[in-house]
């Protein structure tokens, strides 16, 4: 069972993550939100931001919420666009939303293991922690990105 904190907590490591990776977009011009650094499979942040948000959504929404969201992966790493506001704007409907859901999970269900894409099975507190390892992961990259970006402006 959560602790009585414990679902806030999620919450806010998570969106703290998550909003972090939003932010690193304001400014940005068209050609900067949607620029890849010359490495292998380099990502924009236009990408990053778009495939954090599918990956918590899926984890939280669909998964634990058992609201189907017609995620398709792969399609977030061809994600481009003109401003950063498409993004915010999601991601403002996406918070209230994990917040609903993790709000609403009934106590039994946070140690109920579920069966996972990957073949494995984790509990809903296992599935949080790796939506948090990963938001944070993808908020290390976007930092470097913009860094990138700020040094190619001069």
């Amino acid at each position: 069972m959560p602790g009585e904190r414990e679902p806030e907590s999620f919450v806010t490591a998570i969106s703290g993550s998550v909003q972090a990776i939003v932010d690193c977009l304001d400014g940005l011009s068209e050609e900067e939100l949607n620029w890849r650094p010359p490495i292998a499979a380099g990502n924009s942040l236009y990408v990053v931001a778009t495939h954090t948000m599918g990956s918590a959504e899926q984890n939280i929404v669909e998964r634990l919420g058992g609201v189907s969201i017609g995620r398709v992966r792969d399609e977030e790493f061809a994600a481009a666009g003109d401003s950063p506001q498409p993004l915010q704007e999601r991601w403002a409907l996406l918070r209230e939303r994990i917040q609903h859901h993790l709000a609403a999970l009934p106590a039994d269900e946070w140690e109920r293991e579920r069966e996972l894409p990957s073949a494995k099975r984790a509990t809903a507190r296992e599935m949080l922690l790796n939506v948090h390892r990963h938001a944070s992961e993808h908020l290390g990259e976007a930092q470097l990105i913009r860094d990138l970006l700020m040094a190619r402006r001069g």
